[in-house]
């Protein structure tokens, strides 16, 4: 009971935060109910995203040494399918208030296949019949106890455990307790997918908006639903093709790997399809629209790039940890693969600026082939600016002084190693700033509109590098799961929430 009423309570307080937050951006000042609309969409996805994600399913398997009760491990499986329905049925009412649901007869048409994306889900229904295929190996896996948990147990028992080890875990569990975990993980999500499919295809149009955009509002929130449904999937395919390694094979761990990475790349780009309005038809984008357009397209490039880089950092040091510590012990193995995991991070953070300024370099250079003015740029406010100098100085203590959270802890890699690539990520940092200052827009906007786009550049320098330092340590020198999740949530900080969007028209009407 006490479990339940944890869980519970957890569960009341993240749900009031996010119905507030939702409330908050559906009911936004000075910005056009169809827009609040769309951002209130993206915002309820991508909380849906990282809260159905950010779960271990090793938590299966796994016996720590105070074990698990099984209710624990029910409440586990359905977490992702929990929080997928809970946001997206949060989502479904706290819409803007002029658009409230129109409760009188409508002639817009509505089905429950036209707006529904049929290559994605049938795309995301190979993946649940694989996920379903998958728990019969799982289902074949034999327990493991190691040599000091085997005291007491009669010699003839040993035939139930497993000789194989894998993840340094001391002990699992057998697959036939493990498969049905995995079942019900997989029910719970196909369950509160239907589920919301269902609410979102028989939901009344919005009052206040078109029908096209009723259209393809519906077919956003599907899409995007969907692709959320898909990266589960994808997790719980994972986790099964590592706990039934000793089943399948170790070259099964290797294809997967690649194949998870390709298909969560094409669940991360796959955008919903729909045919333009006749509203949009006879406007063009303004300038203010185009110059936003290209800054959010470099974002998400590079963010993109980035989250496949942390995937394959991870994959190389897991691999160069397995190889060394054969040969070496898993001391020396871990002290290189700590290097090198700092190494190949900050490369990726340095890459991650260049890529960027070699973007603005570009609109610098077309900007010269026009008339160039002077520019214009501010300073950020000063909080963003404390902020930024406390974290920085905060990952750099930590990755110096480990056992400041994790008592007994020593340096994990050289500190020549480690002041090389603070000092190099903090003058990369330091010239991408002062670039984004110095450098031409091609653009035709006003000085307030430009003041906003250098902003922005600056914004997302100081937030990588934040997060950087700050996963550095937790990373490489320990592994304090709350010095991660701040570094993650600080590269997760969207710039809206810093830099505010000046007043601009997207489109301008264009005569017949």
């Amino acid at each position: 009971m006490e479990e339940i009423s944890a869980s519970a309570l957890s569960m009341a307080v993240v749900a009031t935060i996010i119905y507030l937050w939702l409330r908050s951006v559906a009911h936004r000042r000075g910005t056009q109910a169809l827009r609040r609309a769309q951002s209130h969409s993206f915002w309820c996805a991508l909380i849906a995203f990282f809260l159905s994600t950010s779960w271990d399913l090793a938590q299966f398997w796994s016996v720590p040494a105070q074990s698990q009760s099984m209710l624990t491990l029910v409440f586990i499986a359905l977490n992702a399918g929990g929080w997928l329905a809970l946001v997206y049925i949060i989502g479904l009412f706290t819409w803007p208030k002029e658009l409230q649901t129109v409760r009188v007869a409508s002639l817009e048409p509505r089905s429950l296949t036209t707006p529904f994306p049929r290559m994605l889900g049938a795309l995301v229904g190979i993946l649940a019949i694989a996920a379903s295929c998958l728990i019969w190996p799982v289902s074949k896996v034999a327990a493991y106890v190691s040599e000091s948990d085997r005291e007491g147990v009669p010699a003839q028992d040993y035939s139930n455990f497993s000789e194989v080890r894998w993840d340094g875990l001391d002990r699992w569990r057998p697959g036939t307790e493990v498969a049905p975990l995995f079942a019900l993980c997989i029910a719970g999500v196909l369950l509160a997918t239907a589920l919301i499919a269902l609410i979102i295809l028989k939901r009344r149009p919005l009052a206040g908006i078109s029908a096209d955009h009723n259209k393809q509002l519906r077919a956003v929130w599907l899409n995007r639903l969907l692709r959320n449904c898909g990266w589960v999937l994808i997790n719980i395919i994972g986790s099964e093709i590592s706990y039934a390694n000793p089943i399948l094979g170790t070259g099964w761990n290797t294809v997967s790997t690649f194949g998870f990475i390709a298909l969560g790349f094409v669940l991360f780009v796959w955008a919903p399809k729909f045919a333009v309005s006749n509203v949009g038809r006879n406007a063009k984008a303004s300038a203010f629209s185009r110059m936003r357009g290209h800054s959010n397209a470099v974002s998400y490039v590079l963010n993109s790039l980035m989250v496949l880089a942390a995937y394959a950092i991870w994959i190389a040091c897991s691999y160069r940890f397995e190889h060394l510590s054969e040969a070496f012990g898993p001391a020396r193995a871990q002290a290189a693969s700590n290097t090198l995991m700092l190494a190949l991070s900050g490369a990726a953070v340095a890459i991650y600026l260049v890529l960027s300024a070699g973007f603005a370099f570009y609109a610098h250079l077309r900007a010269k082939l026009g008339t160039p003015r002077e520019p214009i740029s501010e300073n950020l406010p000063v909080w963003v600016y404390s902020l930024a100098a406390l974290f920085i100085v905060s990952g750099i203590f930590m990755l110096y002084t480990p056992q400041t959270l994790t008592p007994g802890a020593e340096l994990a890699v050289s500190p020549w190693v480690s002041t090389g690539i603070v000092l190099g990520l903090l003058l990369i940092a330091a010239g991408y700033i002062w670039w984004t200052r110095h450098c031409s827009v091609p653009w035709q906007v006003t000085g307030e509109q430009e003041i906003w786009y250098r902003q922005v550049l600056e914004f997302r320098a100081l937030r990588i590098l934040c997060s950087a330092l700050f996963l550095l340590p937790g990373v490489a020198s320990f592994d304090e799961p709350m010095v991660i999740a701040i570094g993650v949530g600080l590269f997760c900080i969207p710039s809206l929430l810093v830099v505010k969007r000046p007043n601009a028209r997207l489109l301008t009407n264009v005569s017949a």
